[in-house]
Formats: structure tokens, C-alpha cells, sequence
């Protein structure tokens, strides 16, 4: 059976730590939104399922729409697929998420996650995780929903 590791959390496996320690030496400055390959190689070992996810926070509009960034949308993207590309062959990158607590355009955000998938149909893709918080939704294009309200009025802890 896998170990459980909520990737979020403060508490990280202690053999996962050491195992990280003795390839790297060092868990600061290393991560820009993704865990570095130590992190997939001794999850790899372990048996833990990673969720890499996009180092983006905030809103992903529709070209045409007020706040859209095309350059930044760009770079996000592509980003994602030199993840893919650099991570993606590990066993442990199971899921991939576009960002943390999104807003925006859901037409939007399924177009990008029909880009990853096409480029890379092994892993499973969501929209992000807690987005459109007090609003949560899911797009055609998720293959599984990560957050802490399943409506408006029901917020899990």
C-alpha cells in the first residue's frame, strides 16, 4: 500500500526527508512551485503520489476578457510542459494541477488542461486546487476536484 504524504502539509515523511537530505543536502530555495527530482526520485521509492502543480495564484482570464495576460499564460504553460517533461516519467507524478485557489474563465482553464493532456494523457489534470473557492466547480476537463467546499454553504475541515 503507498504512503500517504499530503504534499501541502508541514509534516513530510521522515524518510522521505532524509532520503531528500542526503541527494540535495538542502529543502530551501529548491522548489519554484514543483518538487525538484530528489523529491519524485525518493517518492518514487516510497510509493507516495505527487500532485506537482503550476506556482500560479490568482486569476486566468479568456482572451478577450478583462485581466487576461496573454505573456504570463504563456510562461505558466510552458512551464507545465517542462514539468511534464522533466518529471513526468516518474511513477510518482501521478496528478498535475494548474495553480492554487483560481479564478477566472473555466472555459479557459480547460483549454489549458486539454493542452497538457493531449501532450501527456498519463497523469491525471485538475483546474487547480480550492479554486473558485466560495464557488466551487468543476470543468469538463477535470479528472478529479481538490478542495474544502463541495457548495457554497459546506466547507470541509
Amino acid at each position: 500500500m503507498p504512503v500517504v504524504l499530503h504534499i501541502r502539509s508541514i509534516c513530510i515523511s521522515w524518510k522521505l526527508y532524509t532520503f531528500y537530505l542526503q541527494k540535495n543536502g538542502d529543502m530551501t530555495g529548491e522548489t519554484v512551485g514543483h518538487p525538484p527530482d530528489a523529491a519524485f526520485t525518493a517518492a518514487d521509492v516510497l510509493g507516495i503520489y505527487m500532485e506537482p502543480e503550476l506556482p500560479f495564484w490568482g486569476t486566468i482570464a479568456a482572451p478577450g476578457e478583462e485581466g487576461y495576460n496573454e505573456a504570463e499564460q504563456n510562461y505558466l504553460i510552458e512551464l507545465g510542459d517542462k514539468m511534464l517533461d522533466t518529471f513526468g516519467n516518474h511513477p510518482s507524478f501521478v496528478m498535475f494541477s494548474l495553480g492554487n485557489e483560481l479564478w477566472g474563465s473555466p472555459e479557459r482553464l480547460g483549454e489549458i488542461l486539454r493542452h497538457y493532456k493531449e501532450r501527456d494523457s498519463r497523469h491525471l489534470y485538475t483546474q487547480g486546487c480550492n479554486n473558485f473557492q466560495h464557488f466551487p466547480l468543476m470543468v469538463p476537463e477535470d479528472d478529479y476536484y481538490v478542495g474544502v467546499r463541495l457548495s457554497k454553504e459546506r466547507l470541509l475541515r
